[in-house]
């Protein structure tokens, strides 16, 4: 019996690949691109470089109820508990 696969759970695996890689090499090299954009020390840099990240997961904190207000009136998922989480990452 052939298996069939699920072309949507690739491209998941891939999505998730490109992210994490590109989360892995910008957390590191943030603080130095900042020092050079401001020409400051690396203990500032490293600053507004967790100020900016913090700001990130704090908008998408906040504008989730605007998102899951767009897509729920389109399409509306079993499982709202668990898609929170999900959008939250």
């Amino acid at each position: 019996m052939a298996s069939k696969r699920n072309p949507a759970i690739g491209f998941i695996f891939i999505t998730l690949l490109i992210d994490v890689m590109g989360i892995g090499l910008i957390i590191p090299i943030l603080p130095t691109l900042i020092r050079g954009f401001t020409g400051g020390d690396l203990s500032t840099a490293s600053q507004y470089s967790g100020w900016l990240m913090a700001s990130y997961a704090i908008m998408q904190f906040f504008f989730l109820s605007c998102f899951r207000r767009i897509v729920g009136s389109v399409w509306t998922p079993p499982h709202h508990f668990s898609l929170t989480f999900w959008f939250l990452y």
